[in-house]
């Protein structure tokens, strides 16, 4: 049994955007932008300049990137316990904040975490630095998933492409398993479901093989 969760296309991107005008509308003048300045200089810009680029994993601190992995592992496999803890009563207390937000809380997690590492991993500056490097290499990769494009065999997934999968991902469906007299809980599972071109996909990841990989990746 799964659980859906429709997303329309193109929704995160324009919320990013919108976030984006809304933190930039006071730097309202055009100035040239600076390439590759010391975040030293910074202290030296005018009030209404762009910042220097700054290549990703500067910007993006792993320890919270640790706290979403957490956040979303604690989510889906807190579930059970959450449906252990309920009366079965149609107004009981933990079925209602597993209604208004386990599904959405490990959705938002899952293509976050998704695009962070993504980012990184594509940004010239991941591994870190040859101890990271190093750390990474010994940690054998393994498979989170599978992936069903219609009209081929069904392929492993890989930690990369599933991020690929989270982001493009026009819907989501959760694995949910049954209980007698309660609510079902989330078991682990996540299908995905997206188009490449007009070729429709189905991909499947299992949720604590994917945290396993992230946090392996840090």
């Amino acid at each position: 049994m799964f659980f859906m969760l429709g997303l329309k296309s193109g929704e995160v991107d324009a919320k990013s955007r919108e976030r984006l005008h809304g933190r930039f509308t006071a730097w309202t003048d055009p100035v040239p932008f600076v390439p590759n300045s010391s975040v030293n200089a910074l202290s030296n810009l005018p009030l209404n300049c762009l910042m220097p680029a700054l290549s990703t994993a500067l910007l993006i601190e792993r320890p919270l990137i640790y706290s979403s992995l957490y956040d979303l592992a604690t989510v889906v496999f807190a579930s059970q316990g959450l449906s252990n803890l309920s009366t079965g009563d149609e107004k009981d207390e933990f079925d209602k904040l597993r209604l208004r937000h386990e599904v959405a809380q490990a959705t938002k997690l899952l293509i976050e975490i998704a695009v962070v590492l993504r980012n990184l991993s594509d940004g010239g500056n991941w591994p870190m630095d040859v101890v990271h490097e190093a750390r990474v290499s010994a940690r054998p990769e393994s498979t989170v998933g599978i992936l069903q494009d219609h009209g081929r065999p069904d392929i492993d997934l890989r930690f990369r492409e599933a991020c690929n999968k989270l982001i493009h991902a026009d819907g989501f469906e959760f694995g949910m398993s049954s209980v007698e007299g309660k609510m079902a809980f989330l078991n682990g599972l996540v299908q995905l479901h997206g188009k490449r071109s007009t070729r429709p996909w189905v991909a499947e990841i299992r949720i604590a093989d994917f945290v396993r990989m992230a946090v392996r990746q840090l």
